[in-house]
């Protein structure tokens, strides 16, 4: 029976829980979306049906059904195999984060591929054509699956290495039963196979040999739109996008120094661990049974063999033998008699006075651009601000280029900030409309703001 998808998906939400199941014996085998035929019979025999009092849910999620709806989208008898929808496992993962799938290496190559592919097209093709256009959608829609696949990986890997983060707490402190070996692994894994990969991948500074990075791609695309009349405001728009998506560079560079702190502690812990673990089996391999049941080498000696390899002992003995006497306080008198014995050497001797240092003060630095931006601040401050302001971003670019001989525009963004406060008791008022300063070679583009007096009628 043919049912909409919105029943369907309602059905399968109501037993998630269950549902989650099926992304574990997915995530145990090699990754396709291919579950047992046993697996989900079991699954809806033992554990949805003795829950569900409502028998069209019954119904909706019979293996038969599942299949005619195109949940399943195809089942194999000869191999006892069913094949899931992949929006249904997208669907299932997107609402359990602990399932959710990291990113490979070879994930992020395929992405990056396929970008700089449909850059490379979108730069070949007429523009206006239809084979544009179609280029062009796909290419948004890429951008989209991307951004969304990189949130979502980036709270994966956070959730994983806030795991370990817990672990590692518990191994410092003593109180976890995992082993400082298996948390290295953990740890590297997670780094070399998923963190590292997403970091590349959005790393805005990376270079590729031969090609190009994700980064680079985009530039590329940028400065093609910016050169084409009329794809300005294309290149702004791309520019965005893809802000939204290197953003979370940050995020992940958190991820890898955290990791990288754990990494350098449990690899100094497991060095340590690997000396001591060797000294102590060289020891006991030195330990020699005989069949009467005594021992050989059954005390610790310096003349053990085993010693020869431990260099961390070197020059012991010899510091011990030179050292001995000035260390022995046993004998408590000749102690007292040394001590007497410096305290007067140490009276009788006449010290030389220090001479006083003179104090010098030290030369500030002078920060010119701090100079600046106070000079502006002080200027802004000392401005009658009007009623009514159509543009606040040329007012004040006006007022600093009338009261500034070497005027630029960065001065602009010092005095907007001063002005903020200022505009306080106004109405402040954002259009939409898109304005544009140019002032020698440099120029800002920016939403149009205007002011006006806020009249109380108190």
């Amino acid at each position: 029976m043919r049912l909409n998808r919105d029943v369907l998906i309602t059905s399968i939400l109501k037993h998630q829980n269950r549902f989650f199941k099926l992304l574990d014996e997915i995530d145990e085998n090699d990754g396709s979306y291919e579950i047992q035929e046993i697996s989900y019979l079991l699954l809806y025999n033992n554990e949805i049906c003795p829950h569900e009092d409502d028998l069209n849910v019954h119904e909706h999620l019979t293996l038969d059904s599942l299949l005619e709806n195109g949940i399943f989208i195809h089942y194999d008898p000869n191999t006892g195999k069913i094949t899931l929808e992949k929006v249904i496992v997208d669907l299932l993962r997107f609402l359990d984060i602990k399932r959710s799938r990291e990113l490979s290496n070879s994930d992020f190559e395929a992405l990056r591929a396929s970008v700089v592919d449909l850059t490379e097209k979108l730069s070949r093709l007429p523009l206006l054509s239809d084979e544009f256009n179609q280029a062009s959608r796909t290419f948004h829609t890429l951008l989209s699956e991307i951004h969304s696949k990189i949130k979502e990986n980036v709270s994966r890997l956070t959730s994983q290495v806030e795991d370990l983060s817990v672990d590692y707490s518990d191994y410092n402190s003593g109180d976890g039963g995992i082993s400082v070996h298996e948390l290295y692994d953990r740890v590297i894994h997670l780094n070399n196979n998923y963190v590292k990969p997403c970091y590349e991948f959005i790393n805005p500074d990376l270079q590729m040999l031969e090609t190009r990075s994700f980064s680079d791609t985009i530039k590329f695309l940028v400065t093609y739109f910016e050169d084409q009349p009329g794809y300005q405001q294309q290149a702004l728009n791309l520019r965005y996008r893809v802000t939204a998506i290197t953003a979370y560079y940050k995020d992940i560079d958190a991820l890898v120094q955290k990791l990288s702190l754990f990494s350098r502690s449990l690899e100094q812990d497991r060095k340590e661990f690997i000396a001591i673990d060797s000294a102590f089996t060289q020891l006991q391999s030195s330990l020699t049974q005989f069949r009467h049941g005594m021992q050989r080498n059954k005390y610790i000696t310096p003349d053990l063999g085993v010693f020869e390899d431990i260099t961390c002992f070197d020059g012991v003995v010899t510091r011990r033998t030179v050292n001995a006497q000035k260390f022995d306080l046993r004998d408590a008198f000749r102690v007292s008699l040394r001590f007497k014995e410096y305290m007067t050497v140490l009276n009788e001797t006449d010290l030389p006075d220090k001479t006083p240092v003179s104090i010098q003060s030290v030369v500030t630095n002078v920060d010119e651009n701090e100079l600046r931006n106070i000079a502006i601040s002080k200027l802004m401050m000392a401005t009658s601000i009007p009623n009514n302001i159509n543009n606040v971003h040329q007012w004040v670019s006006d007022l600093l280029a009338n009261s500034l001989s070497d005027y630029w525009l960065g001065d602009l963004l010092v005095g907007l900030q001063e002005v903020e406060s200022a505009l306080a008791q106004h109405r402040i008022n954002r259009h939409r409309k898109r304005h544009r300063i140019v002032y020698g070679p440099y120029y800002l583009d920016y939403l149009l703001t205007s002011a006006t007096m806020e009249i109380s009628n108190v």
